[in-house]
Protein backbone atom coordinates (compact mmCIF):
# COMPACT_ATOMS: atom_id res chain seq x y z
CA UNK A 1 0.00 0.00 0.00
CA UNK A 2 2.66 2.63 1.05
CA UNK A 3 4.60 1.74 -2.35
CA UNK A 4 1.34 2.22 -4.06
CA UNK A 5 1.05 5.43 -2.59
CA UNK A 6 4.65 6.53 -3.23
CA UNK A 7 5.00 5.65 -6.74
CA UNK A 8 1.46 7.95 -7.58
CA UNK A 9 2.75 10.92 -5.85
CA UNK A 10 5.99 10.15 -7.90
CA UNK A 11 3.57 10.08 -10.81
CA UNK A 12 1.39 13.25 -10.42
CA UNK A 13 5.11 14.86 -9.52
CA UNK A 14 6.04 14.38 -12.92
CA UNK A 15 2.89 14.71 -14.63
CA UNK A 16 2.67 18.31 -12.71
CA UNK A 17 6.40 18.87 -14.36
CA UNK A 18 4.91 18.66 -17.80
CA UNK A 19 2.20 20.86 -17.01
CA UNK A 20 1.38 24.21 -19.24
CA UNK A 21 1.33 26.78 -16.81
CA UNK A 22 -0.54 29.69 -17.70
CA UNK A 23 0.51 33.62 -16.33
CA UNK A 24 -2.08 34.65 -13.89
CA UNK A 25 -1.81 37.10 -11.48
CA UNK A 26 -1.68 34.16 -8.44
CA UNK A 27 1.52 33.53 -9.42
CA UNK A 28 3.83 36.69 -8.40
CA UNK A 29 3.81 38.53 -4.70
CA UNK A 30 2.64 41.56 -5.78
CA UNK A 31 0.33 42.78 -8.61
CA UNK A 32 3.58 45.16 -10.08
CA UNK A 33 5.53 41.40 -10.62
CA UNK A 34 2.74 40.93 -12.33
CA UNK A 35 2.15 43.75 -14.54
CA UNK A 36 6.21 43.90 -15.05
CA UNK A 37 5.96 40.31 -16.30
CA UNK A 38 3.07 41.41 -18.13
CA UNK A 39 4.99 44.58 -19.40
CA UNK A 40 8.19 42.35 -20.46
CA UNK A 41 6.22 39.98 -22.77
CA UNK A 42 4.84 43.02 -24.70
CA UNK A 43 8.22 44.00 -25.49
CA UNK A 44 9.47 40.47 -26.19
CA UNK A 45 6.42 39.83 -28.42
CA UNK A 46 7.09 43.49 -30.04
CA UNK A 47 10.60 42.30 -31.15
CA UNK A 48 9.42 38.59 -32.01
CA UNK A 49 7.21 39.41 -34.39
CA UNK A 50 8.93 42.44 -36.44
CA UNK A 51 11.30 39.36 -36.53
CA UNK A 52 13.84 41.22 -34.24
CA UNK A 53 14.80 37.64 -32.34
CA UNK A 54 17.66 38.77 -30.75
CA UNK A 55 15.89 41.33 -29.26
CA UNK A 56 13.19 39.68 -28.18
CA UNK A 57 15.23 37.40 -26.02
CA UNK A 58 16.02 39.02 -22.76
CA UNK A 59 12.40 40.03 -22.50
CA UNK A 60 11.25 36.38 -22.72
CA UNK A 61 14.26 34.75 -20.96
CA UNK A 62 13.43 37.43 -17.52
CA UNK A 63 9.72 36.30 -17.81
CA UNK A 64 10.91 32.82 -18.19
CA UNK A 65 12.59 32.63 -14.54
CA UNK A 66 9.46 33.53 -13.01
CA UNK A 67 7.33 30.80 -15.09
CA UNK A 68 9.36 28.48 -17.31
CA UNK A 69 6.73 26.02 -17.71
CA UNK A 70 4.98 28.28 -20.29
CA UNK A 71 4.63 25.88 -23.47
CA UNK A 72 3.93 29.33 -25.36
CA UNK A 73 6.73 31.31 -24.01
CA UNK A 74 9.39 28.31 -24.47
CA UNK A 75 8.45 27.67 -27.92
CA UNK A 76 8.73 31.64 -28.70
CA UNK A 77 12.35 31.27 -27.06
CA UNK A 78 13.08 27.96 -28.89
CA UNK A 79 12.58 30.22 -32.47
CA UNK A 80 14.68 33.08 -31.39
CA UNK A 81 17.66 31.07 -30.89
CA UNK A 82 16.87 29.17 -33.94
CA UNK A 83 17.13 32.12 -35.68
CA UNK A 84 20.18 32.85 -34.34
CA UNK A 85 21.34 29.30 -35.27
CA UNK A 86 21.57 28.59 -31.63
CA UNK A 87 20.51 25.27 -32.20
CA UNK A 88 21.40 23.30 -29.08
CA UNK A 89 19.40 25.92 -26.97
CA UNK A 90 16.64 25.79 -29.50
CA UNK A 91 16.28 22.18 -29.17
CA UNK A 92 15.70 22.51 -25.63
CA UNK A 93 13.46 24.79 -25.37
CA UNK A 94 11.39 23.46 -28.59
CA UNK A 95 11.12 20.14 -26.93
CA UNK A 96 10.11 21.36 -23.25
CA UNK A 97 7.11 23.42 -25.07
CA UNK A 98 5.79 19.88 -26.94
CA UNK A 99 6.32 18.44 -23.25
CA UNK A 100 4.21 20.83 -21.86
CA UNK A 101 1.37 21.04 -24.44
CA UNK A 102 1.72 18.58 -27.84
CA UNK A 103 -0.27 21.13 -29.47
CA UNK A 104 1.40 24.35 -28.59
CA UNK A 105 1.90 25.35 -32.51
CA UNK A 106 0.90 23.08 -35.44
CA UNK A 107 5.16 23.26 -36.89
CA UNK A 108 6.59 22.30 -33.34
CA UNK A 109 7.75 19.04 -34.52
CA UNK A 110 9.39 21.15 -37.80
CA UNK A 111 10.66 23.46 -35.12
CA UNK A 112 12.47 20.79 -33.38
CA UNK A 113 13.69 18.95 -36.60
CA UNK A 114 14.96 21.92 -38.15
CA UNK A 115 16.76 22.45 -34.36
CA UNK A 116 18.43 19.13 -34.48
CA UNK A 117 19.41 19.03 -38.12
CA UNK A 118 21.38 22.81 -37.44
CA UNK A 119 23.14 20.78 -34.59
CA UNK A 120 24.59 18.02 -36.76
CA UNK A 121 22.05 15.56 -35.33
CA UNK A 122 20.75 14.24 -38.99
CA UNK A 123 19.58 10.69 -37.51
CA UNK A 124 17.08 12.40 -34.71
CA UNK A 125 15.70 15.01 -37.35
CA UNK A 126 14.77 13.02 -39.48
CA UNK A 127 12.58 11.10 -37.63
CA UNK A 128 11.08 14.17 -36.48
CA UNK A 129 10.83 15.56 -40.08
CA UNK A 130 8.84 12.33 -40.28
CA UNK A 131 6.73 12.74 -37.77
CA UNK A 132 5.76 16.34 -38.92
CA UNK A 133 4.49 15.07 -42.26
CA UNK A 134 2.71 12.17 -41.13
CA UNK A 135 0.62 14.79 -39.39
CA UNK A 136 0.11 16.49 -42.44
CA UNK A 137 -3.54 17.31 -43.91
CA UNK A 138 -2.90 15.04 -47.32
CA UNK A 139 -3.99 17.88 -48.93
CA UNK A 140 -1.48 20.11 -48.08
CA UNK A 141 0.92 19.66 -50.73
CA UNK A 142 3.50 22.51 -50.70
CA UNK A 143 4.08 21.87 -47.02
CA UNK A 144 4.22 17.80 -47.89
CA UNK A 145 6.51 18.50 -50.94
CA UNK A 146 8.39 21.28 -48.38
CA UNK A 147 8.88 18.27 -45.72
CA UNK A 148 9.83 15.77 -48.04
CA UNK A 149 12.61 17.85 -49.16
CA UNK A 150 14.10 18.14 -45.37
CA UNK A 151 13.61 14.33 -45.37
CA UNK A 152 15.80 14.08 -48.75
CA UNK A 153 18.06 16.48 -47.24
CA UNK A 154 18.75 14.86 -44.31
CA UNK A 155 18.96 11.44 -45.81
CA UNK A 156 21.78 13.30 -48.30
CA UNK A 157 23.73 14.26 -44.80
CA UNK A 158 23.48 11.02 -43.37
CA UNK A 159 24.84 9.33 -46.17
CA UNK A 160 27.34 12.12 -46.77
CA UNK A 161 29.05 11.80 -43.38
CA UNK A 162 28.72 8.05 -43.10
CA UNK A 163 31.42 8.66 -46.52
CA UNK A 164 33.55 10.65 -44.81
CA UNK A 165 33.53 8.56 -41.52
CA UNK A 166 34.75 5.46 -43.97
CA UNK A 167 37.01 7.43 -45.97
CA UNK A 168 38.66 8.15 -42.80
CA UNK A 169 38.60 4.39 -41.54
CA UNK A 170 39.88 3.55 -45.33
CA UNK A 171 42.91 1.55 -44.74
CA UNK A 172 44.25 2.30 -48.95
CA UNK A 173 46.51 4.87 -48.01
CA UNK A 174 48.11 2.75 -45.10
CA UNK A 175 48.82 -0.01 -47.35
CA UNK A 176 49.97 2.17 -50.31
CA UNK A 177 52.54 3.53 -47.96
CA UNK A 178 53.24 -0.41 -47.15
CA UNK A 179 54.42 -1.36 -50.17
CA UNK A 180 57.44 -2.35 -51.16
CA UNK A 181 59.55 0.64 -53.40
CA UNK A 182 61.59 -1.56 -56.11
CA UNK A 183 65.16 -2.09 -55.60
CA UNK A 184 66.79 -0.27 -58.44
CA UNK A 185 70.33 -1.69 -57.82
CA UNK A 186 69.48 -5.04 -58.35
CA UNK A 187 67.80 -4.55 -62.13
CA UNK A 188 69.78 -5.20 -64.65
CA UNK A 189 71.63 -3.16 -67.55
CA UNK A 190 69.25 -4.40 -69.94
CA UNK A 191 66.14 -3.49 -67.83
CA UNK A 192 67.81 0.13 -67.07
CA UNK A 193 68.34 0.93 -70.53
CA UNK A 194 64.73 -0.08 -71.41
CA UNK A 195 63.37 2.16 -68.51
CA UNK A 196 65.71 5.06 -69.96
CA UNK A 197 64.09 4.72 -73.39
CA UNK A 198 60.86 4.84 -72.09
CA UNK A 199 61.88 7.32 -69.43
CA UNK A 200 62.88 9.59 -72.58
CA UNK A 201 59.91 8.83 -74.64
CA UNK A 202 58.10 10.14 -71.83
CA UNK A 203 59.35 13.21 -71.75
CA UNK A 204 59.13 13.90 -75.30
CA UNK A 205 55.38 13.47 -74.47
CA UNK A 206 55.10 15.31 -71.91
CA UNK A 207 56.91 18.50 -73.42
CA UNK A 208 54.65 18.60 -76.20
CA UNK A 209 51.69 18.19 -73.90
CA UNK A 210 52.39 20.80 -71.47
CA UNK A 211 51.38 23.78 -74.38
CA UNK A 212 48.07 22.09 -74.42
CA UNK A 213 47.54 21.77 -70.60
CA UNK A 214 48.10 25.14 -70.56
CA UNK A 215 45.60 26.03 -73.15
CA UNK A 216 43.01 24.06 -71.42
CA UNK A 217 43.70 25.47 -68.34
CA UNK A 218 43.35 29.23 -70.25
CA UNK A 219 40.06 27.93 -71.39
CA UNK A 220 38.55 26.65 -68.53
CA UNK A 221 39.39 29.63 -66.46
CA UNK A 222 37.40 31.86 -69.29
CA UNK A 223 34.27 30.11 -68.45
CA UNK A 224 32.26 31.96 -65.72
CA UNK A 225 30.85 29.81 -62.98
CA UNK A 226 27.29 29.64 -62.63
CA UNK A 227 26.03 31.78 -58.92
CA UNK A 228 22.93 29.67 -57.81
CA UNK A 229 20.82 31.62 -55.21
CA UNK A 230 16.79 31.22 -53.97
CA UNK A 231 14.99 33.89 -52.91
CA UNK A 232 11.22 33.78 -51.56
CA UNK A 233 7.96 35.01 -53.09
CA UNK A 234 5.99 36.71 -51.12
CA UNK A 235 3.71 38.57 -53.71
CA UNK A 236 2.97 39.73 -57.60
CA UNK A 237 1.27 42.61 -58.91
CA UNK A 238 0.59 43.98 -61.74
CA UNK A 239 1.01 47.22 -60.04
CA UNK A 240 4.14 48.63 -58.00
CA UNK A 241 2.85 47.60 -53.98
CA UNK A 242 4.42 50.57 -51.36
CA UNK A 243 6.40 49.33 -48.26
CA UNK A 244 3.33 49.56 -45.67
CA UNK A 245 1.38 47.30 -48.00
CA UNK A 246 4.15 44.56 -48.55
CA UNK A 247 5.08 44.95 -44.34
CA UNK A 248 1.12 43.62 -43.85
CA UNK A 249 2.38 40.26 -45.44
CA UNK A 250 5.99 40.05 -43.91
CA UNK A 251 7.37 42.35 -40.99
CA UNK A 252 10.21 40.21 -40.30
CA UNK A 253 14.24 40.53 -40.58
CA UNK A 254 14.84 39.63 -43.95
CA UNK A 255 15.47 42.26 -46.67
CA UNK A 256 12.37 42.73 -49.30
CA UNK A 257 13.84 43.29 -52.77
CA UNK A 258 11.80 43.20 -56.18
CA UNK A 259 12.37 43.05 -59.73
CA UNK A 260 9.97 43.14 -62.83
CA UNK A 261 9.49 39.69 -64.53
CA UNK A 262 7.10 38.89 -67.44
CA UNK A 263 5.29 42.31 -66.97
CA UNK A 264 4.38 42.08 -63.00
CA UNK A 265 6.30 43.24 -60.17
CA UNK A 266 7.57 40.19 -57.81
CA UNK A 267 8.91 40.67 -54.33
CA UNK A 268 10.99 38.52 -52.41
CA UNK A 269 12.67 38.01 -48.92
CA UNK A 270 16.04 36.52 -48.48
CA UNK A 271 19.06 35.56 -50.91
CA UNK A 272 19.77 32.14 -49.82
CA UNK A 273 23.04 30.20 -51.26
CA UNK A 274 21.73 27.12 -49.62
CA UNK A 275 18.07 25.84 -51.05
CA UNK A 276 18.07 23.91 -47.62
CA UNK A 277 18.49 27.24 -45.99
CA UNK A 278 16.07 28.98 -48.03
CA UNK A 279 13.16 25.76 -47.80
CA UNK A 280 13.63 26.66 -44.16
CA UNK A 281 13.15 30.26 -44.05
CA UNK A 282 10.09 29.94 -46.03
CA UNK A 283 9.12 27.43 -43.63
CA UNK A 284 9.44 29.65 -40.57
CA UNK A 285 8.17 32.59 -42.55
CA UNK A 286 4.28 31.75 -42.00
CA UNK A 287 3.21 33.48 -45.23
CA UNK A 288 0.67 30.93 -46.90
CA UNK A 289 1.08 31.61 -50.71
CA UNK A 290 4.84 32.24 -50.53
CA UNK A 291 7.13 30.01 -52.66
CA UNK A 292 11.07 29.44 -53.49
CA UNK A 293 12.00 30.76 -56.86
CA UNK A 294 15.63 29.77 -58.16
CA UNK A 295 18.14 32.59 -59.25
CA UNK A 296 21.08 31.93 -61.80
CA UNK A 297 23.68 34.82 -62.39
CA UNK A 298 21.60 37.05 -60.86
CA UNK A 299 18.22 36.33 -63.38
CA UNK A 300 15.39 34.56 -62.23
CA UNK A 301 14.78 31.14 -63.59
Amino acid sequence: MRLFVFLSVMLLAVWSKAQNIEFTEQQFETKEAYQEAIENLRLGDESFFQGRFKQALPYYLIVQEVNPDNALLNFKIGVAYLREEQFAKAKKHFIKAKQLDAKVDPKVDLAIAHSLKGNKEYEKALVSYKQYMSRLDASDFKEITLAQNYIDTCKTLIIDRANVVDEAKSPLASVSDKEPKPDVSKTTDQKVGVLDVKAKKAEKVDKKAKPVKKVEKTLLAEQPKEKISYKIQISSSKEPSDFQQLKKIYSGRLKITSSKYHGYYKYYIGDFASKSKALEALSMSGIKDAFLVKFVNGKRK
